[in-house]
Order: C-alpha cells, then structure tokens, then sequence
C-alpha cells in the first residue's frame, strides 16, 4: 500500500493539478510514481513570448512553461496592441495544442472521399508524393492548374504561400476571407487611392459613429478596442468620448453606447447619405477641408465638354431625411440629431467594416459611410484617419521566373477575381466551386487548404463537395480533421501556434508600426510540422528557380532574416517597460536618439524574449500619404472606379452588359459615387423572418473544439455547448414560443434546430443567429454541437468584392 506523509501529499496534488490544466497525458506515471521526482518536484518555470492565433488581432501572449509544459496563457503587458489584456479565447488557447483530437502524424486516405479512412506515413513519403505531382504538372507545362484555398491569416505565412505560388507559376492563391484587415478597404483605396490599409485613431477620437462594426466583439482587435473603449470614455479635458451604433441587433457595442440606432438591414448606405444631406444642407460640413482637399463633391465639366453630377447634387437631390427613414425605419428625428452630433465633434470617425461585409453592395457601402469622414475633415488629424507605414522588414530577394512560369502566372484565375464583372475583386472563393465543377477556364488538378474550412465555413457547403470530388489531389494542412479535410488526398498537420515560430508585421491597428515575433512554446508534442517548412522543403527539392526562391534553411531561418530589416533600419524600438520607455521618449525630446542593442544578434535575442518591435511613429497623418492618387483630392466622385469599370466593360462586351451581370440599378454618373442600391429580397411574408447571422468574441468555427469557450459561451442568453436564435418576445409569444424552447428554423434551403433566446431588442420582422457552432467533424468537442447558420443561409453573389452575402435570407420559425 502506497503510504503519503502531508508534504509529499501536498507535493502530488499541484504536480497532479498542474498537469491536468495542461492537459497532461502524464497523469497516471505522476500517480504510479514510474516518473523520477526531479522531472516535478522542482520544474523549471518560462514566460515564452508568442501571437495568439485565435482571431486576427494580433494580441501579444506570454505563456507559462513548467518543466517543459505549457499550463497557462496571458496577455502579454510589453505588447502595444493589447497591454497584458487578454480576451476568452487568447485565455483557451492553451486547449489547442492539448486536444486529444488533433492529427497527430501525416495521413493518407485509403477510403472514398469524406469516408474518413487513413493510414499514417512518414514526412518523408509526404513530401516524396507531393513532389512527384508538382513535378509532374511543371512537365506537363500544367503548374496553373495547382491551386491554394487559404483562409484567415495575417502573418508571413501569406506572402511565403504567395512566393510559392509565383514561384511555381500558379495565378490561383486564393483567399478564403470576407474582411482582409491587413489591406485596404476596396472603398477607400477608390476614393483615397491608398495601398496600405487606412487606421482609425481610436484612443483620440471624440466620436465613433459605427455602421454594424462589432466593436467591442469581434472585429479586427477586440482587445485592444475595449482599451480605446476604456479611454475615450474618461474625462479627457473635460470631454468624454462618445459612441453611436447603427445595427439591426442590439449588441454587446449597441449595448455600452450612447445611443443605439436600430436599421434595416441592408440600408446603411441610404442613413449615411441621409446624414450626409442634414450637414450640407445645413452648412456644418468642414467646408475648408473639402473645397481643399476634395473632388467631384461639386458638379463638374471633364476635357470633353460633358457635365457631370457631382456628390452634393446627388445628396440633396435623392437622401432628403424624410426619404431615407422610409428606407431605413430610422426616425427623421434621429437622423438630424445624428448629423449635428456627428458634425459638431472634432474628431469624429465613421466606421463601416466587418458586419456589412455580410450584406449586399458592401462596397458603395463603404464609400457612403467613408463620405462621412471626407465632409467631417477627419483625414489627417488626432482622433481621425491614419494610413499605415510598411513596416521595415528586409525585402526578400527578387524572383526569377522564366518564360514558363511567367506565362503561367498570367492565366486567368480559377475563381475569375479581377476579370469582368469580378474586376475589382482581390479574391473570389464564391465563384471557386462552380468554376472547378465546370472545369473553366481550365481544370484543377492538385489543391492545397491552409488553415480553411469552406465545407463548415461558406454556405455554398454542397457546391464546394461537389467541387472537391473532382479535384484529383488535394493537400490539407489542417492540424484537425475538419469537415474539408476529410474530402483531401493527404493531411499534413501543422503546428499548433504555440508549437511554432511566429512572425508578423501589424499594419490594422493606427498610432503605430508593429512587428511580433512569436517563439514556440513547446517542442511540438506530435509529429506534426510547421506549413512553413514544409513548402520551403518542397521547393527545394523541386530545384531549379524554385529552390533558388527559397534560399533560408527552414521556417526560422526566413524570420531572422526578415528581421535584420528591423534593425538595419535604425527605426523603432523593441517593446520595453513604461519606466524605460518613458526615459527613451525623454532623450528623443532632447534631440537624443538612443539604441540599447549594439549587434543584430543582440537584437534578435532581444526581441526573442520581450515579442516585439514597433514604431510609434509609423502611422502618417501627411495629406499627401492619406490621399496618394493624383490629383492628391478625396474622391467624392471616384474616377478610380469609373477608369476600372469602364475597362472592364470594354473587355465584358460592353457596359450594358457588364452592369446586368453586376445586377446594379444605378446609372450614369451614380455609378461611380456612393449610393444606395435597392436589393430585391427574397419572398416575404407575414410569418416570415430575416435572418441575420453574427459573430460572438467568445466562438468562432476555429475555436469550436476549445471546452472552456464552449462551457461559458453565452452567460447573457444562459447558453452553453450550443448556440441559439434570437427573436422577437412579443412575436414570439403570438408563435407560442417560450424562451428556452426549441424551435426549428427553416429558409427553401434547409432547417436547423436551436434554443429561442427571447428579447424585447430583437425587430419583429427579424431574428438573430451567432456563427460558431454546427460541425459536422472537428472532433468530439465541436462535433454535433448546435447548429450552423450557413445550412440555411441562401448565399447571393456581391460580385463587385468576390464573397458571398450572407445576411437577408428569408426564415420561418416553428416550435420543435
């Protein structure tokens, strides 16, 4: 019988919690004694610096590593984005890296597609396999036909797929995203000519008027927007910072904002313009900066003699207040008393991002909301709009590709982004799975999926299947068997992010430069390896202008060296404690600058330990670098657009033509200023609803499979484990629905079945549904768990941005 005296007992139990929290395979050995006390009895503690990877924030992580086990994660405090905060899911990342049911070791399938039967090989086979097929399409002068759906991402794993893929000679990386922060917004490189995206200084604005921009959730950096939050909102000199939201739901932002404005879904383009008319018509525009640094916000007459409506005619003419409540349900009230606040404080920004990308003509949109910050003058000033510098890593070397590859890289894409009426389209992933199925403009023969999931993630779920299955190889890089990886020829799992190094450049966030590096946490605990390593190796046996393309070692060896860029520059800082970033700001006044590293190899060390570098003087405020395009005005009237679209109807047969398989009402100069255009919704009916779907801050599809953001999803709708719909009390109440009943929802797609979370907030007409939940595979944690909004999600073409609309679909509900 095993006998315990209170300190060895005492000893046991932390070892024993310690490993539990960690995910500890090791449990039994530590009980059974089979594990040398030196191995737990006095374990060596590290904070290793990393990025979480659970959203595109870009939060610094430190995590906590004892006796070679990673057992907990916080904010890192250095960090600039997040200062230590830390949100649910950066909390659960820990859960990644222990899931029991990650793939463990390279697969081959041996059953029929989605059948889920494999037989593990080597890293070395892997590779072996994956070569001869390169191989085989560069001989057969087919390396076109090589495509890559990438999802997510925003660090330097997307320009080394992308050198892979020129490298190759392949037009076809494709990117599986709806909001890309790391680019600018199509609406505003049109109406700015920028090529870097555009940063709203939140920490130093005195309003924020957001267009469903799900502030304080789940757009772009939650964290460190709950800091501006949290600043704005004291007493600054007497002021405090305001905030309005216009969204159909009322959500957690709605929720702490002055005012909510509740809208149709659909017209945020009509309110914007409507607030647009109240400030002309009643002269509370920054009339300097516009008559200044504006054009086309006056009629105007071009070289040929022809006149043209110019935006304030367009504004006066059509979005009177009164027209624009009819459209939105906003009160005219409402809309004057926006406008005035909205003109009277400086500096005040108008948001439009993540939330209408679900919806229809997202990008006239945009331009209409971005008009707003051209009349306020917001451009260039504390509290208004930045553009982000590049931040000055070292240039890789330049690619050498011959006739070959050249010619290649020229072919029409798959998903047919930037020709015809895809012409201003970056990627186009809607149109991916009917182009493969028809085989246009040309077959597809080998495709790689990194880090996606189209078969959970895009509603299109049985075009993309039937896509897949006629695909003869696919690769997926996927450290988990999701829904799309069981359709693949190979698995080849990658690290999780706490396994791997990470770099990345952070140009989302205004006020500063950023680089993070992120170094493994762990030796990686299954034989697993890092995507970047892994093409790197490919191209290298594949020789010629491929391996010359990439001459680092490995994955590790690439970071070093585009860091060298960093100090080369003699720009910026690495990340230190207030007290000596306050000294160094003191010198810098003095006219002293100062740089504590003597040697590159001390700087990596540095910023090895502390997790990044940054600048803060990277973000521009200069007009020239807000406004770039000749002739350096705010496009009012964006030329940009009608040079691109008048191209693009030259080579579609025509505008006439190109503007019915845009399905765009507008014409005439309209087209080429922001508008409102009118979306034929589907039928309707008294006892049908519209279904607008959501993203939450403590779920998405990729963090599914993590069981504490499972166990505390929802306190404010008691939910856990699922997901739920919200809906109207007073309708539901008519429907005999209770809240906590089951009801099922069902559009002419299909039906699902979820909890009714009844509210008073919700509008009659409309019901609310978060993403996150449904999947069919993902392992025992996300498997089976609610229900996925895109099962009955009809997608609609936007064409003009390449990604699908996924809010208007029309639903009946009905008690289960």
């Amino acid at each position: 019988m095993l006998t315990l005296s209170r300190r060895h007992f005492l000893k046991l139990f932390m070892g024993t919690v310690a490993g539990l929290s960690a995910g500890c395979t090791d449990f039994d050995n530590i009980v059974s004694g089979r594990l040398p006390p030196t191995e737990w009895e006095n374990p060596i503690e590290e904070w290793i610096p990393s990025i979480c990877q659970q959203c595109l924030g870009g939060c610094g992580l430190l995590v906590r590593v004892v006796g070679g086990r990673p057992v907990g994660v916080i904010g890192n405090p250095l960090h600039p984005i997040n200062s230590g905060g830390i949100c649910p899911k950066g909390l659960a990342s820990i859960q990644s890296l222990n899931d029991p049911d990650r793939v463990q070791t390279p697969l081959k399938r041996i059953g029929e597609r989605g059948e889920g039967k494999w037989q593990p090989i080597s890293w070395e086979e892997a590779n072996d396999l994956v070569v001869e097929r390169l191989r085989a399409l560069k001989e057969k002068d087919l390396t076109h036909s090589l495509a890559i759906l990438a999802g997510q991402f925003t660090d330097l794993r997307d320009p080394l797929i992308r050198r892979f893929a020129n490298a190759y000679g392949t037009p076809n990386y494709i990117r599986n995203r709806c909001f890309a922060p790391d680019e600018p917004a199509k609406a505003h490189s049109l109406m700015q000519g920028v090529t870097s995206p555009l940063g709203y200084d939140l920490m130093n604005t005195g309003l924020i008027l957001s267009f469903g921009c799900s502030l304080l959730e789940a757009w772009v950096s939650p964290v460190f927007q709950l800091r501006a939050y949290g600043h704005i909102r004291q007493e600054r000199r007497g002021n405090r910072g305001r905030i309005y939201v216009v969204d159909p739901r009322y959500s957690v932002t709605a929720s702490k904002a002055d005012q909510w404005i509740p809208i149709r879904p659909g017209t945020d383009a009509a309110l914007a313009l409507g607030l647009a008319n109240v400030m002309i018509q009643e002269w509370i525009y920054d009339l300097k900066f516009v008559e200044s640094n504006g054009s086309g916000f006056e009629d105007w007459t071009d070289h040929d003699g022809k006149h043209h409506m110019g935006f304030k005619t367009l504004v006066l003419n059509e979005y009177g207040p009164l027209k624009v409540s009819s459209i939105t349900g906003v009160p005219v009230k409402t809309i004057f008393s926006l406008a005035r606040a909205f003109a009277s404080t400086k500096p005040a920004l108008a948001l439009g991002e993540k939330g209408l990308s679900y919806h229809p003509n997202d990008i006239y949109t945009r331009m209409a909301i971005h008009s707003l910050n051209g009349l306020s003058g917001s451009l260039g000033s504390a509290g208004g709009l930045t553009v982000q510098s590049d931040v000055p890593t070292l240039t890789w070397p330049a690619l050498e590709q011959n006739e070959q590859v050249r010619r290649a890289n020229f072919r029409p894409r798959i998903d047919g982004a930037g020709q015809g009426r895809y012409f201003l389209a970056t990627d186009a992933v809607e149109n991916f799975p009917q182009n493969v199925i028809a085989g246009q403009p040309y077959p597809v023969d080998t495709l790689f999926l990194v880090h996606t999931d189209p078969l959970f993630s895009h509603p299109r779920r049985e075009n993309f299947i039937e896509a897949l299955r006629k695909i003869p190889f696919i690769v997926s890089f996927s450290p988990f068997l999701d829904e799309t990886s069981l359709y693949a020829d190979l698995i080849l799992p990658d690290h999780t992010f706490l396994e791997r190094w990470q770099g990345s450049p952070v140009r989302h966030v205004s006020g500063f430069n950023l680089f993070s590096l992120g170094r493994p946490a762990v030796t990686p605990i299954h034989e697993t390896r890092d995507t970047g390593d892994f093409l790197i190796g490919v191209a290298k046996k594949l020789g010629d202008g491929m391996a010359k393309a990439f001459p680092w070692k490995d994955w590790q060896a690439l970071l070093v060296q585009t860091t060298r860029g960093l100090y080369d520059s003699e720009e910026g800082y690495i990340v230190s404690i207030p007290e000596e970033e306050a000294f160094r700001q003191f010198l810098e006044r003095s006219g002293y600058r100062t740089r504590k590293e003597k040697s590159f190899e001390a700087f990596w060390d540095s910023l090895s330990a502390k997790g990044a570098w940054w600048n803060p003087g990277g973000s521009s405020t200069k007009l020239r670098d807000l406004i770039p395009t000749p002739p350096g005005k705010f496009a009012f009237y964006s030329r940009l657009l009608e040079e691109r679209m008048r191209t693009a109807a030259e080579n579609s047969g025509g505008m006439k033509r190109l503007l019915a398989e845009l399905g765009l009402e507008a014409r005439g100069d309209r087209l080429y200023l922001p508008h409102h255009e009118t979306v034929e919704g589907q039928e309707n009916s008294e006892s049908s609803f519209t279904l607008n779907a959501y993203r939450i801050m403590s779920m998405s599809g990729v963090t599914a499979s993590q069981p504490w953001l499972q166990e505390t999803l929802a306190p404010h709708v008691k939910e856990t484990w699922e997901n739920w719909v919200e809906i109207n009390t007073r309708k539901a109440e008519e429907m005999g629905i209770r809240d906590g009943d089951r009801v099922w929802l069902e559009s002419s797609k299909g039906k699902i079945q979820l909890r009714a979370a009844t509210s008073s907030t919700v509008a009659p007409d409309m019901v609310h549904i978060p993403f996150g939940q449904g999947h069919r595979a993902y392992g025992r944690w996300a498997k089976g768990r609610g229900s996925n909004p895109n099962d009955v999600i009809i997608s609609l073409d936007d064409t003009l941005k390449g990604f699908g609309v996924l809010a208007g679909t029309r639903v009946t509900i009905t008690k289960a």
